[in-house]
């Protein structure tokens, strides 16, 4: 399998927290899923800086319980996507796809820090899916 540096998961976790926060103004999405993806992007953004990595700010959360976090994170999205039946199917599965992307960046992540053989891989991710994406 394929593994993302902790380098690139860091630029990552900042990214997708402040889309995920921003998520409700876009989705235009009723107050519980809104407050969901808010908890959810503020809650990624807290423990990333807090996370001893590259990019985090002050280093106390080891690399292993950040991926453990984002794991139960998205696990917890994608349980919210299946009970918030009053929510547009839209919204659900919005909801559910970045539960499910947060699972599988974690899976893909390589837990140490530095590691030297996690972002070629990433890069070789990232440039099949580019040749994807430009041939179709």
């Amino acid at each position: 399998m394929a593994m993302i540096s902790t380098k690139t998961h860091g630029t990552l976790d900042y990214l997708v927290g402040a889309a995920i926060t921003a998520l409700p103004q876009l989705l235009k999405c009723k107050k519980p899923a809104a407050r969901i993806f808010e908890l959810a992007g503020t809650g990624a953004a807290a423990y990333s800086m807090l996370t001893d990595y590259e990019r985090g700010l002050v280093k106390v959360l080891p690399m292993e319980g950040h991926l453990a976090m984002d794991t139960a994170s998205g696990l917890a999205l994608m349980a919210a996507s299946l009970m918030l039946t009053d929510e547009r199917p839209e919204v659900r599965c919005a909801m559910g796809c970045v539960g499910l992307f947060e699972i599988a960046t974690a899976a893909m992540t390589s837990p140490q820090v530095g590691d030297p053989d996690a972002e070629p891989a990433a890069q070789s991710v990232a440039h099949r899916i580019a040749q994807y994406v430009t041939a179709s």
